[in-house]
């Protein structure tokens, strides 16, 4: 049987938790505000609470009353792009008895989109986004990179690094008191490398699953029945779970040709290109009317 040496940090639970609303570039992406995007607010009252903030730190305190207590030291990590510390200090008022260390962690900061925007006259021409967009879209998000800014592969890089050399070794540090829990706030594409680089989805189940939508929770807890450096599974009944679809070309035994959206991807058990059998039953139940 493992100890919890052998287990590196020895936290018994990761929560992700996305900034809580979209900054206002995100709402009118074509605009420029003369001003970085890690500079952007959030969309509306930032230093207001949303109910998935009150929510999520409800279940801390209601936690804090079982016994024996659970999760009462958490170490708060932070992106450093405005929207995300805004958010961080609308929880912290509910965990600051609990907070015994905050670090704000530039390796979860939002993909950095890079200076694409010509200037033309008077404006910013939205053309030059767009069409980096599109091609976006061509190649996927986890291997286009944007000029002069990253490609998802290069955030995948960092947010691994740092969960290597941070997270699983948090309770290594000389000095520091022992945390239980990890909170991290960040952004939705970072959160969702990180389950990518946890549960070695292969990029085409990174690209089947959506970004997770504003103060989404994922709650990752420790199960030492799983092998390996990071026995994390995610808690189903503490947190959200991340939605998937892909969209599926099919061809009939008529020699009919048609596309579907299969949803919840991830549900289906990997190697998931290899399970035709469940797949099936899935197109079977989510189209009953137009697959028999």
């Amino acid at each position: 049987m493992r100890t919890q040496s052998s287990t590196g940090s020895g936290v018994r639970s990761v929560y992700l938790h996305s900034r809580h609303g979209d900054s206002t570039r995100s709402m009118h992406p074509y605009s420029r505000h003369g001003h970085p995007a890690e500079q952007e607010r959030g969309y509306g009252n930032g230093n207001a609470p949303s109910m998935r903030t009150l929510r999520y730190t409800s279940s801390l305190q209601q936690q804090q009353r079982q016994s024996p207590p659970r999760n009462d030291r958490v170490h708060l990590v932070v992106s450093p792009f405005e929207r995300t510390l805004q958010t961080a200090r609308a929880m912290r008022t509910s965990l600051e008895h609990r907070v015994v260390r905050t670090d704000i962690e530039s390796r979860i900061r939002e993909q950095e989109f890079g200076n694409i925007q010509q200037h033309r006259g008077d404006r910013f021409d939205e053309r030059d986004f767009a069409y980096h967009r599109a091609q976006q879209q061509k190649v996927g998000r986890f291997w286009y990179r944007f000029p002069t800014g990253e490609s998802g592969a290069d955030v995948y890089d960092r947010v691994k690094s740092w969960w290597f050399e941070s997270v699983l070794n948090v309770n290594t540090r000389v000095g520091y008191e022992p945390i239980d829990a990890i909170v991290v706030v960040t952004h939705g594409l970072t959160m969702r490398f990180v389950l990518m680089q946890l549960f070695s989805w292969s990029p085409t189940t990174f690209h089947s699953v959506w970004n997770a939508d504003n103060c989404e929770m994922y709650v990752l807890r420790k199960d030492l029945s799983k092998p390996g450096s990071s026995p994390y599974i995610l808690d189903r009944d503490a947190g959200d779970i991340p939605k998937s679809s892909i969209e599926l070309w099919v061809e009939f035994v008529s020699g009919d040709k048609r596309t579907f959206t299969l949803n919840n991807y991830l549900s289906i058990p990997p190697p998931r290109t290899l399970r035709l059998d469940v797949v099936k039953h899935m197109l079977a139940e989510q189209y009953p009317e137009e697959i028999v």
